[in-house]
């Protein structure tokens, strides 16, 4: 569990770390003016899911990278839509061909023994496994059409264009099956048929089925419906039904004997062939016709011994043709081993398995030893074979880094394949795409806004306009396109936010460095922009549906996280983004957008003109090669008028392609309006396929939290009793699962209607508008008993309630049983992944069913299934379930505590999931809470490494509210009479205005400021309204954001409420106070400025920092020293908190001590700074003075652990090293040292434990004036000084847009006597080879400059960034150099210290001292080796 769990995590930090790891290993060439740059060797491609390495940049300017970039990119990255995409679906999907009657003992074997365990094999990869057998559980609903022979072909064709292993599995044996009838046969062809009959009752019966359509071209004759003319093959009555079917058969051999008889005699020999092979033998040739069949096709061969000897009956013709005209069915036996031939041809022999059996007066029976044996046989031959085989087609895939995708490149595909989708019948909308490509290639740097009612035809329009951006911009940028609330990724802004950036970066070869907050995705988002615009490299958004968008993160108010206000650094074509929406009121998001955009920005989606409408539906009935009579034309155009919405044409349109030229106009009937359009179809199909299976396959699809896969949606039917009564009210099936065949009628019925998108590797269907998500939640979700079913279904089948071998108990006309579903298990992991669909439906669907015992076991409470969320899907999902579970059940008190606590967590949990047991403990550990132990035991417990503290860090908040996307700029409280203490926050970053219900933490309301750059904003009149305040205005407004007054000033003012319920307002400006009645607005009086008031102070508040405890050293487990504010030297006691010892004599002004001598002495300067004193740590007594060889003040001091050998800083900027012991200079260093570009010794002193290596730091000049602070390296057994700064990778980086700031040293600390840590201003921490002077690894994981803080022989060190937006501890293991955990708490810490264990650290917050350790773990147990291999950084050596 550890070692993939580990793995998710190690991903997400890996892709920075070896992206920015790689570009330093870059092979570079010479250009003219002698700067090296990287080669053009590594363009950077789509990031590898796996963590392997990336290629690096090749470029020197940013648009010559852009422009390599399009060569080498995948398509779908850079946004040309016209490319072919890879099908990245990680699914098996299997056909079983064989006639119907003579391997029903084998296929039912299969189903119950070996399809299972295959399936669970193959689940167990991260792959679906699905088999297509189109011969089990046919009823007579499915016939009627006589659609079942093209949906045969329609599948196996999905079959070999999705699986990514065997497709093909034939049963054929001694039997040749039923001769194909064709649904469609063409008019030329069906006359020459016609004619060469000559019997009158033949030609009657043939015109009896076959009618001819003049509405297809060409013109085919179509076989009418069976039960059009046998009535009873419909029947609810078992009997009746029985005798229509046995009718059926007698007209349709007939009526296959007339047609292949008659083809035979007037068609030639290949096109007569059509007529006269079976259904069989049709789907066999077309796999033999497949590419690779002989990798992917296989046959298992049954042969009954002597069978053709066997006397005529009927049972013999269950298993060979026997009865009827011998001619015909020695003909028959003849093509069945024509067939086998040709198997034996195109197959190789290790893919065919034979099997001898002798033949019993009872077929093939079960209960005969012999043939039980060969059918455990042919079953553990089928399941050994497909294993082996799905295995080999794995590994080859997980090799084609094209199909290997990560999920944010996984997420780029789904929309690019959308794209495609949704252009599909885009007609008569020229003049709308031709405004936007006029926006896109002008000079408008404002958001474009596209917008009209559901259903006037926005997202064509955006499909279409996002294929052809490409080409506007000559395929020179990229263009980034999401249908929002399509995909669960496209559903939160924050994903979204996150998803962009990601691609953007990638486009870029960016590192890509995930935003783990809003306020971060929002500001990441512009500096990819401001990245593309300084390169002058075009890059064009469009986000389809916006109104689609969850409303969390203020979503609905686009001001706060659209990219705007980009005049500054926006050049010509740089930037473009077009939004769509819905224009209903409801969702009051154009409003918002009306505040910010101009009104020339807004394009409105006209309804088609009747020229337009006659136009579309011409173009469409030519494009699906039909055609209408008069009647019909005139009467489609007549409802067009009553609804000219291009979804509706959608819609009857497609109604129409059913009308045939011979049906009566009273029979062609369109509703008007789409939801009445869509209504009458869910009414077809389920008197098609049947009400109830209808209802509840549709409910699940709906309900379902963004839809279902095929494969899923057959597990839970299958455990669905109501529906499985329903479908065998005749029969009783083998096995007790829903067919297969009723899935795939479905699926084609529903056809363009259904959308599918990939997720996590499992091909997903949903609906593919609006407003059949909103007809189906009408008619199949309304009623909450049925909500209640279906959620549960849901949820049982993700619990893996009823999978493996788990019976199910069930109720049917025969009264009690229990049957085995064959449902796959759903465990948290799936391979090498984790379970994601699983972590997203389970908690959704149990708090919707009210299922709380299972929702807290299984989801909520239960600590490996929330890290394991967290590690794969964003944090803000965790706290989704948590939130939607407290709406459900708002009285749990251990959720609400717990919900509490992950809230507050969640930016530490973002950035790293593995802090979940620290802070869960930190905020939780002293609860009295008897129902949350159990998860608090878990968090102790857990085999995960966690940082520990001795005493809690976390503060005491209640609730962290989260819901600006930029930095705040503003706060006032309010406390209501009834009790609520209301907050008011502003920010000038998003533009928005929130209201909060401090004590609840929910927002009660998220209003647009009315203008930019707000000021702040504050609570007046009583509470009962706000101001908005800006430079040279303010705005009265109710609390649900009503304008009241506006009042503008001719320069910058300040202004203040007064008096106990704020009624008055006061502003000021250099001259004047002016006062206003805060309710209405109007002027009260104006007073002159007093000489002492100082305007504009009221409005800011002040703090300050203070801190007691300057320098500390911890001695052991228990004893820390420090120097308080008195400049003594005191020895603490972290067990009893007490002081134990107090060193004699003042520390020196500089605070500054070290441990010499393995921790026995202290040594540090004397007061007055010019020499050195050494304390024994036991006593606090002096023990010697060691008189300096000059009288300069030491600023800094350092010695080694182990010896005596000790550095100092004097102020002529130079470093001594000293040996105590001998009492003299080993070494003076100072600038000219390192030559001229060298302008000072810094103080930074580290030295080895026994001395050997002694490490300064400096400040070396750049070029513009430029000096950084770089550390450089003496060695004592060489007298040898080297600077530790890598030359060609601070050139390179700068190249590439960085800060020279990014090399800026912060911190350093030795490590194991040979290697030195450096921490630098980019974050990164690069470990030098002192020996060598190089770099011998750089490892990522900070985003600001931080400190480094190891014992020189601990198995840990720990990097902190103490910026207060950032405050990260990482725990790196020195040997591997993997980052074990981190830890991010509430409070900053002023000090870190290592302990002399090397394992635990002290750290000193709000003036107390804590130590943190690493909980116990075992790395054997936790399989590190292996995922410390597989995510190690790269060496740069």
């Amino acid at each position: 569990m550890y070692r993939k769990y580990l793995l998710e995590i190690a991903l997400r930090d890996r892709e920075t770390q070896q992206q920015l790891s790689s570009s330093l290993a870059t092979n570079v060439q010479t250009v003219n003016n002698g700067v090296q740059v990287p080669t053009s060797e590594g363009v950077k491609k789509p990031p590898d899911p796996l963590g392997k390495p990336l290629d690096q940049p090749k470029s020197t300017s940013q648009t010559q990278e852009t422009q390599e970039n399009e060569q080498t990119l995948d398509p779908f990255v850079v946004g040309n839509f016209d490319s072919r995409f890879p099908n990245t679906t990680k699914m098996i999907r299997l056909y079983i061909s064989s006639t119907s009657t003579d391997t029903e003992y084998e296929r039912n074997s299969w189903m119950a023994k070996a399809y299972p365990k295959i399936k669970e094999h193959c689940f167990s990869k991260g792959y679906e496994f699905q088999v297509v057998d189109m011969r089990w559980g046919v009823c007579n609903q499915a016939t009627d059409d006589h659609m079942t022979p093209e949906l045969c072909l329609h599948e196996l064709d999905k079959c070999q264009t999705l699986s990514k292993g065997p497709t093909f599995v034939s049963l054929i044996t001694q039997r040749y099956g039923h001769r194909l009838l064709h649904r469609m046969v063409n008019e030329k062809e069906f006359r020459k048929i016609q004619r060469a009959v000559t019997e009158q009752s033949e030609l009657a019966h043939i015109s009896r089925w076959y009618l001819l359509d003049e509405n297809a071209i060409p013109p085919v004759y179509i076989l009418n419906p069976v039960s059009k003319n046998i009535p009873d093959f419909l029947s609810e009555d078992f009997e009746t039904q029985k005798a229509a079917k046995k009718q059926w058969q007698e007209e349709s051999e007939r009526l296959m004997e007339i047609i292949a008889r008659g083809a035979a005699s007037a068609l030639d020999e290949n096109t007569a062939k059509k007529y006269m092979i079976s259904v069989t033998e049709q789907e066999t040739e077309f796999a033999l016709n497949a590419k690779n069949v002989d990798k992917r096709s296989f046959w298992f061969r049954r042969e009954f011994k002597d069978l053709e000897n066997q006397s005529p009956s009927h049972l013999l013709s269950n298993y060979i043709e026997c009865l009827g005209n011998e001619e015909v069915w020695q003909a028959a036996r003849a093509k069945n081993k024509v067939l086998k031939k040709r198997l034996e041809n195109r197959l190789t022999p290790e893919h065919i398995y034979t099997y001898h059996v002798d033949w019993t007066d009872k077929g093939l029976d079960p209960n005969n030893k012999a043939h039980a044996e060969y059918l455990d046989k042919i079953t553990t031959d089928f399941q050994q074979q497909m294993i082996a085989s799905i295995d080999k087609s794995i590994e080859e895939r997980e090799k084609n880094e094209r199909l290997a995708l990560t999920p944010d490149s996984e997420e780029f595909m789904k929309h690019a394949v959308l794209v495609q989708e949704k252009c599909e019948g885009v007609r008569r909308r020229d003049a709308i795409i031709q405004k936007i490509k006029e926006y896109v290639l002008g000079d408008n740097w404002d958001p474009l806004v596209i917008h009209g009612e559901s259903g006037c035809g926005k997202t064509s329009i955006m499909a279409q306009a996002a294929k052809e951006a490409f080409h506007w911009i000559q395929g020179k940028g990229m263009v980034v396109m999401r249908f929002l609330g399509t995909t669960h990724r496209s559903t939160n802004v924050l994903t979204l936010l996150q998803s962009m950036v990601s691609q953007m970066q990638c486009f870029m070869n960016m590192p890509d460095t995930i935003p783990k907050d809003i306020r971060s995705a929002v500001l990441a988002l512009h500096a990819c922009i401001r990245r593309f615009c300084l390169s002058q490299t075009p890059v064009v958004i469009l986000l389809d549906a916006v109104d689609q968008l969850h409303p969390t993160h203020n979503a609905h108010q686009v001001a706060s996280w659209i990219p705007r206000d980009l005049e500054n650094y926006v050049s010509y074509l740089a930037f473009k983004i077009i939004i769509s929406t819905n224009d209903h009121p409801e969702y009051g998001i154009l409003e918002g957008m009306k505040k910010f955009i101009p009104e020339k920005n807004f394009i409105p989606v006209p309804l088609l003109t009747s020229e337009e409408r006659v136009d579309v539906l011409n173009h469409w009935i030519e494009t699906h090669n039909k055609k209408l009579t008069g009647e019909q034309k005139s009467y489609i155009l007549h409802m067009f008028e009553k609804c000219p919405l291009p979804l509706y044409f959608k819609l009857s349109f497609r109604a129409t392609l059913e009308w045939t030229s011979f049906r009566p106009i009273k029979e062609c009937r369109l509703q008007d309006t789409i939801r009445g359009t869509i209504d009458h179809m869910f009414a077809k199909l389920e008197s098609k396929h049947g009400k109830l299976f209808i209802s509840r396959a549709l409910g699940y699809i709906t309900i379902a939290k963004h839809g279902l896969s095929e494969f899923e949606l057959e597990d839970i039917l299958s455990c669905d009793d109501d529906v499985l009564n329903d479908v065998y009210k005749q029969w009783t099936p083998p096995t007790r699962r829903i067919p297969h065949l009723l899935i795939v009628r479905l699926r084609y019925d529903l056809g363009q209607f259904l959308v599918f998108h990939c997720d996590s590797g499992i091909q997903i269907m949903s609906w593919y508008h609006r407003q059949f998500w909103e007809a189906a939640e009408d008619r199949y979700t309304s009623d909450p008993a049925v909500n209640h079913v279906l959620h549960t279904g849901i949820a049982d089948y993700f619990l893996g309630r009823w999978a493996g071998e788990t019976p199910k108990p069930y109720t049917d006309k025969n009264g009690e049983a229990s049957a085995i579903r064959f449902v796959v298990r759903q465990p948290i992991e799936q391979g090498s992944q984790m379970n994601e669909r699983k972590l997203i439906n389970l908690p959704y669907h149990l708090s919707k069913s009210g299922n709380l015992q299972d929702l807290k076991h299984a989801c909520l409470l239960n600590f490996d299934f929330l890290i394991s969320k967290m590690s794969c899907l964003p944090t803000a999902l965790v706290q989704d379930d948590f939130t939607l579970a407290l709406s459900v059940f708002p009285g749990e008190e251990d959720l609400i505590y717990l919900s509490q606590a992950i809230n507050l967590s969640g930016h530490a949990l973002s950035h790293d999931p593995r802090q979940l047991s620290s802070q869960i403990l930190d905020r939780l550990e002293d609860t009295e809470f008897q129902s949350l132990q159990g998860f608090l035991d878990q968090c102790r417990n857990s085999v995960y490494p966690y940082v520990k503290c001795s005493h809690s860090l976390q503060k005491s908040m209640v609730n962290d509210l989260r819901g600006h996307n930029s930095v705040v700029n503003s706060l006032d409280l309010h406390q209501q009479p009834g009790g609520i203490l209301l907050a008011l926050t502003a920010s000038a970053g998003d533009n928005m205005i929130n209201i909060w219900d401090v004590l609840g933490g929910k927002l009660l309301q998220s209003i647009s400021t009315l203008k930019i750059e707000i000021r702040k904003a504050t609570f007046i009149s009583g509470g009962d309204m706000f101001l908005q305040v800006y430079d040279t205005s303010f705005v009265g407004c109710s609390l649900t954001g009503d304008l009241r007054y506006t009042k503008e000033f001719q320069s910058h003012v300040s202004v203040i409420s007064l008096g106990e319920h704020k009624n008055t307002l006061v502003v000021s400006d250099k001259k004047e106070l002016i006062f206003f009645n805060a309710l209405t607005g109007s002027e009260i009086k104006h007073k002159d400025m007093p000489a002492e008031y100082s305007p504009f102070g009221r409005e800011f508040l002040i703090g300050e920092m203070d801190s007691t405890i300057f320098e500390e050293v911890l001695v052991d487990d228990d004893i820390v020293l420090v120097i308080t504010d008195n400049d003594k030297i005191k020895a603490i006691s972290l067990n009893s908190a007490s002081v134990v010892n107090e060193f004699e004599g003042f520390a020196s002004y500089s605070n500054n001590i070290c441990l010499l001598n393995g921790g026995k002495e202290l040594i540090t300067q004397t007061r007055g700074g010019t020499n050195l004193k050494i304390y024994d740590v036991n006593t606090g007594k002096v023990t010697k003075i060691i008189q300096c060889p000059t009288d300069d003040n030491i600023d800094l001091i350092a010695a080694s652990c182990e010896g005596h050998i000790v550095a100092y800083v004097i102020e002529e900027d130079t470093l001594v090293v000293y040996d105590a012991e001998e009492k003299q200079v080993l070494k003076k260093i100072n600038k000219t040292d390192f030559g001229k570009k060298t302008n000072s010794i810094e103080l930074a002193v580290e030295i080895s434990r026994k001395g050997d290596f002694v490490v300064g730091s400096c400040m070396v000049h750049k070029k513009g004036f430029k000096y950084l602070s770089t550390p450089f390296v003496w060695s004592k057994k060489t007298d040898k000084c080297i600077l530790l700064f890598d030359e060609s990778l601070y050139k390179s980086s700068v190249q590439q847009g960085k800060s020279f700031r990014d090399f800026e040293m912060t911190d350093m600390r030795i490590i194991r006597d040979e290697l030195l840590a450096v921490g630098y201003g980019d974050g990164a921490l690069r470990v030098w080879n002192l020996a060598k002077g190089q770099i011998h690894r750089t490892l990522h994981g900070h985003v600001q400059g931080i400190s480094v803080i190891g014992n020189p022989d601990g198995p840990l060190m720990i990097s902190y960034s103490g910026d207060r937006e950032e405050n990260l501890i990482r725990v790196w293991d020195v040997h591997t150099w993997a980052c074990v955990a981190s830890y991010q708490p509430d409070v900053v810490f002023s000090d870190v210290t290592p302990g002399r264990d090397g394992e635990s650290f002290v750290v000193v917050a709000d003036n107390q001292a804590k130590r943190l350790t690493l909980n116990t773990y075992s790395a054997l147990e936790l399989e590190c080796e292996e995922v410390i291999t597989e995510t190690k950084e790269v060496n740069v050596e």
